[in-house]
């Protein structure tokens, strides 16, 4: 029986931190996160095009596009301090 009341209290603790984690707020702004990806993902000579950005994880998640190289990609920005942490990119 104690083990069956430990195992509820560690599954109900576990979904409480997972639900907190998932909204978290990031602290930088949305335009903090476009400037990095920018900064990241451009040159002068080049129009990068911002499709989405999202809110997950207390990061934000920018999809963007370069149509003049077939490119397109999706950074994640760490919400605290406006590094990109993982990226992704396609070339058609």
């Amino acid at each position: 029986m104690k083990i069956k009341i430990l195992i509820t209290v560690l599954i109900c603790a576990i979904l409480i931190v997972v639900f907190w984690r998932l909204n978290v707020e990031p602290e930088i702004s949305e335009e903090e996160a476009l400037s990095s990806v920018i900064d990241k993902n451009s040159n002068e000579d080049e129009e990068i095009e911002m499709l989405s950005i999202k809110k997950r994880w207390g990061n934000y998640i920018v999809e963007w596009e370069k149509e003049e190289h077939c490119e397109e990609g999706t950074n994640t920005v760490d919400g605290v301090t406006a590094e990109i942490i993982k990226g992704e990119v396609s070339i058609c």
